[in-house]
């Protein structure tokens, strides 16, 4: 049963869950580079690999899926996803590797938070593939100001690929909801992020073009400028409140982006 607006705040908490696996994976890349100096990093990959396959398996037995469904074209093409997310972070950091399973799990974990905010499948499956492809992003960019971490432009792609399979995998959960109107309305907003993708690059860009300096606070205006599409694109009549909610998401999670460069430029904070 879907929530009434005064209840969604309290359902909102839990996208602490979302939140809280990407600051556990963050903070705990210490633990990760004792059991890479320790251990063989092909085992290391081995055994994340080999949790991953469980954890389908797994998925794919409570759900119920036949043998012919689960090896289906779409499983094939996540596998073989999976095996290019895993090849793409730079192999001296075998630490990098744990972005793939932690993003599909943030992905999962954003779709159970969203569910009591949303009516229709593509409205709750859009909402959880933008909030976890940008808190990847927020992920790195936080990075980027930690003094023992660094900015990735590499491991936003990782982030944002896990985090499409995450939400694939978690679309068979929630197949079961009626889709009505909003279908549309998402999808005109998607197309806004499509345009607003542009700022999103260049922002990345200039992030990376920074890299070891002080950012300038004017690098913070791409991503205010990336929330512009979402307003001119979005239909003028009255939408439904899942088109709302998709569009709110999206123009928080880009605008907060500017936030961190206004930080770490009054604070004197070098982006690496």
């Amino acid at each position: 049963m879907i929530l009434s607006f005064c209840e969604k705040p309290f359902a909102l908490a839990r996208l602490l869950l979302p939140i809280a696996i990407m600051l556990c994976a963050q903070n705990g890349a210490r633990a990760w580079l004792y059991l890479s100096q320790h251990i063989d990093g092909k085992w290391i990959i081995g055994a994340v690999s080999l949790f991953i396959f469980c954890g389908i398996v797994f998925w794919a037995y409570k759900l119920g899926l036949t043998f012919h469904r689960f090896f289906s074209v779409q499983m094939i093409l996540v596998v073989g996803g999976l095996a290019l997310l895993f090849w793409l972070p730079d192999e001296r950091f075998i630490v990098k590797k744990i972005h793939v399973p932690e993003y599909i799990a943030i992905a999962l974990a954003s779709c159970w938070a969203l569910r009591p905010c949303l009516s229709s499948a593509f409205g709750l499956l859009s909402a959880s593939l933008a909030f976890a492809i940008f808190l990847g992003l927020h992920d790195e960019v936080i990075q980027g100001f930690h003094p023992e971490r660094y900015f990735g432009y590499l491991d936003i792609i990782v982030n944002g690929g896990s985090a499409f399979i995450g939400v694939w995998l978690g679309r068979y959960l929630f197949e079961g909801r009626v889709p009505d109107k909003t279908d549309q309305e998402v999808r005109i907003l998607f197309g806004a992020f499509l345009c607003s993708l542009i700022f999103i690059i260049l922002f990345i860009y200039l992030c990376w073009s920074y890299k070891g300096e002080l950012l300038p606070v004017w690098v913070a205006l791409p991503a205010l400028f990336a929330c512009c599409p979402y307003f001119f694109l979005c239909p003028r009549k009255k939408v439904s409140a899942d088109a709302f909610f998709v569009r709110n998401t999206l123009i928080a999670m880009t605008s907060l982006l500017s936030v961190y460069i206004l930080i770490g430029y009054f604070i004197s904070l070098k982006f690496d």
